[in-house]
């Protein structure tokens, strides 16, 4: 086993979160810097009518997608 893989049997258990559940704080400042890079995808469901005032900029509060 790679000594950079976690053991797939072994239980899975956040650095940053202690025994009763609270999360704290964790040193990582000897931690390598690595490139990370993350996708995350939504759905966002409304009325036509809330669409069309978005698309057409007439929502009371200004543009909302900004």
């Amino acid at each position: 086993m790679d000594a950079q893989q976690p053991d797939p049997d072994a239980p899975q258990r956040l650095s940053h979160v202690d025994e009763r559940g609270h999360a704290r704080m964790v040193d990582v400042s000897a931690k390598d810097v690595t490139s990370r890079e993350a996708t995350a995808r939504g759905r966002v469901v409304m009325q036509p009518e809330t669409l069309s005032m978005i698309v057409e900029g007439r929502a009371p509060k200004g543009d909302v997608l900004a």
